[in-house]
């Protein structure tokens, strides 16, 4: 474990901490000698410590909304809609109403394609214009998402209390205690604000992701989207979403012909589009799909798409696909036949990149064209409902069914032709070095001092750091997906994107990179990199409290320094192994290690880390003992 002796990040106590970056520059937030906490502002209950440490948390007063962009065309939830702002009413709460006992926690449940995030995201909008939440807040758990690892608990907190304004030093490493401080700083924003607080959280696998969100007493929300109900979740109001109305169906074809020309004459065609309704299974992703297909193609009737659709099926269904499924595909094939071949090589090279979302210029790496030109293919591809665009963030997303159908595409371009299988390797590459070349920049950014130069990539630190957190999901996509294949890249990667992911307080994620890491260092047979990863290993350990473990990697790292030669690192893992023994008050060894960590320093002339390691030292002994 590691810290910087610096004014801001002094504890109350003002002389409690000195220490030294880890190796490959990852910082980390200070210790409080006295308690033994990261971070300086918490009891191990998570309850805060004192005034100061409350005037410089969660400090958001003005209303926030982190909600993504408000869905278009949501047509045929008005029951629904009803149903759930009815269960998010926090004024049925009010004793003066003569209510009691309402549920805190709402979800929306329903099979794959029916709409449960964008009935949930309207419903949260509706309920913010209303003016019954003044804070509105947004987490994706990518319980579902396709190349993604479900959000755990720990990482979830971490988002939700970023976006409250909490400093990354100030976010204790446990659950327990990150859920006691969000649970806190919504009651205390509630306070400040008048109004009770919305949390969303979307795309939920399991209860565990969840029940940790809850957020405590009072007239605050919690609206979550799943495949499927929770029990655990106490007695939650439940929506489930079935496929759409006929009618609401056709009013949805309609709406988006007449969108694209007023006076469509299929928009009069109600049997027609009954039928192509029908075809399409009542889903609104599917419906959409065939919406836009009849849009490109004026001359083609609604009752001759479906016969289409429905002959599609029909052959799907002599395979192992199921009604649903065949249904969905079937519309897939149409909408992708459509497509020019240059849009038809964007969709299914989307399916390369390891994330949920994508920039316009990581877009502009796949295609390998100028971003104004790859912008233009991309919009094409939205206005197909193929992928979808948030107006707010720029970001690119797709459908995890679509996603799955762009790969299953891909899968059959590359195996049919060498020539396209190279060139795919090729845009990963493009990619990868995308990604690459920006973190290592971020990075950058974020360790220079006034008046050094910053990489031109970036306005500055904030523009870097509003990066890294844009595509910190990828990031780790990255370096999970060519850990086996690219080791030596992995590594490279890994360095900035732990440094970030300390930086942030995204421990559990970073404790997936660095173990990743160790085992690309490990593949190559690079034993500094191997040093450097456990040495990173130790410190998130340390961080989340698991310190045998820490003490393990530590001393991985130390004996592999020393195996190198590198006497400098060898000084930082010593020191890191004496404040994770301190922790557990193993004093005496400690001390042994803190000693070693000094001399080494002495040795290699850093007289700063020295002078850390001396104050270490100081503050390494014995706590006292209440009588």
């Amino acid at each position: 474990m590691t810290a910087t002796f610096t004014p801001e990040h002094a504890s109350e106590e003002a002389t409690d901490v000195a220490t030294d970056p880890v190796p490959c520059g990852v910082s980390s937030p200070t210790v409080n000698a006295r308690t033994g906490h990261i971070g300086g502002s918490h009891d191990s209950s998570g309850t805060l410590l004192g005034k100061k440490q409350r005037q410089q948390l969660g400090t958001v007063t003005p209303p926030l909304n982190t909600l993504p962009g408000l869905p278009a065309g949501l047509i045929g939830r008005g029951d629904e809609l009803a149903r759930l702002l009815a269960a998010l009413d926090p004024n049925a709460d009010d004793p003066e109403n003569g209510a009691s006992g309402r549920a805190v926690v709402a979800t929306v449940t329903g099979t794959v394609g029916t709409g449960k995030t964008a009935l949930a995201v309207a419903t949260a909008h509706e309920a913010h214009r209303r003016g019954w939440f003044r804070t509105v807040l947004f987490v994706d758990l990518q319980g579902y998402t396709p190349g993604a690892v479900p959000v755990v608990p720990e990482q979830a907190l971490v988002t939700l209390l970023r976006a409250l304004d909490v400093r990354s030093p100030d976010i204790p490493p446990t659950m327990d205690e990150q859920a006691g401080l969000y649970r806190f700083l919504l009651h205390d924003l509630a306070t400040r604000q008048d109004a009770p607080v919305l949390v969303v959280a979307d795309n939920a696998r399991t209860a565990d992701q969840v029940l940790p969100l809850k957020p405590g007493p009072g007239r605050h929300r919690l609206l979550v989207t799943s495949r499927h109900a929770f029990p655990e979740l106490g007695e939650a109001r439940r929506v489930n979403l079935g496929v759409l109305p006929n009618q609401a169906s056709i009013d949805l074809l309609i709406n988006i012909l007449a969108e694209s020309d007023p006076d469509d004459p299929r928009t009069i065609d109600t049997e027609g589009l009954g039928e192509l309704a029908r075809a399409c299974g009542h889903l609104p992703l599917t419906l959409k799909l065939a919406a836009t297909l009849l849009t490109n193609h004026p001359r083609q009737t609604p009752r001759a798409l479906a016969a289409r659709l429905v002959d599609t099926s029909k052959q799907l269904d002599q395979t192992d696909l199921g009604t649903s499924s065949s249904t969905m595909q079937a519309a897939f094939d149409a909408s992708f036949e459509n497509l020019s071949e240059r849009q038809a090589e964007m969709f299914v090279r989307l399916a390369l990149n390891p994330g949920p979302d994508i920039s316009t210029g990581g877009a502009a790496a796949l295609a390998g064209m100028p971003t104004d030109d790859v912008e233009e293919v991309l919009a094409d591809l939205a206005a197909a409902h193929l992928i979808r665009h948030d107006h707010e963030s720029g970001r690119w997303s797709m459908h995890g069914l679509l996603r799955d159908y762009a790969e299953a595409q891909r899968a059959i371009r590359t195996d049919d032709s060498p020539r396209t299988a190279a060139a795919h390797e090729e845009a990963r590459d493009r990619l990868l070095n995308f990604y690459l070349a920006r973190a290592e920049a971020a990075i950058g950014c974020l360790r220079a001092l006034p008046g050094d130069d910053i990489p031109v990539i970036f306005e500055g630190r904030d523009d870097a750091l509003a990066w890294l957190d844009a595509e910190r999901t990828n990031l780790i996509g990255i370096v999970n997906t060519i850990a086996d294949d690219r080791p030596h890249l992995a590594v490279r990667m890994s360095a900035p994107l732990c440094e970030y992911l300390s930086w942030r307080r995204f421990l559990n994620d970073q404790l997936t990179v660095a173990a990743m890491a160790r085992d690309a260092a490990q593949a190559i047979g690079n034993l500094q990199s191997e040093a450097d990863a456990w040495n990173n290993l130790g410190s998130v350990l340390q961080d989340l409290h698991r310190f045998n473990e820490a003490i393990a990697a530590l001393e991985h790292a130390r004996d592999l320094y020393q195996q190198t030669g590198d006497s400098h690192r060898e000084a930082a893992a010593w020191n890191n192994l004496g404040l994770t023994l301190r922790s557990v008050h193993e004093f005496s060894e400690a001390v042994i290690a803190l000693e070693h960590a000094r001399d080494l320093y002495q040795q290699t002339g850093d007289s700063h880390r020295e002078a850390a390691a001396w104050n270490n030292l100081g503050l390494t002994r014995p706590l006292p003992t209440n009588r």
